[in-house]
């Protein structure tokens, strides 16, 4: 299980690696070179934040310590952590990925 968060982690740091040049493409470029670095910069991003979420739910880190809120249409894929914790070689049993990501927004409807 050590080595499979161990791999969790060097994916996490390789997409955000990857965000970190575009950002800072889009920083340097102005005009269609720099939408195509904004491009590469939100396609950075989904998978940087299902492998975080992948690597936190493989350390029993509660999901709603990670996200308290999020938009509209902008849940996590339980099916995109599932395929990083698979990749990783971490053992998820049916329904375990859905189930941490719902219990953010059960522990809201008690406290309201």
């Amino acid at each position: 299980m050590k080595t499979a968060i161990l791999q969790l982690k060097r994916f996490v740091c390789t997409c955000a690696i990857a965000g970190a040049v575009a950002a800072k493409r889009v920083s340097e470029t102005s005009g269609m070179e720099r939408w195509g670095h904004w491009v590469d910069k939100r396609d950075a991003g989904w998978p940087t934040r299902h492998a975080l979420l992948a690597y936190a739910f493989a350390r029993s880190v509660p999901y709603a310590v990670l996200e308290s809120k999020n938009r509209e249409g902008n849940s996590p894929s339980a099916s995109r952590v599932e395929a990083w914790l698979a990749e990783a070689g971490v053992p998820v049993e049916a329904g375990a990925v859905e189930a941490w990501l719902a219990a953010r927004d059960a522990s809201a409807e008690k406290a309201a």
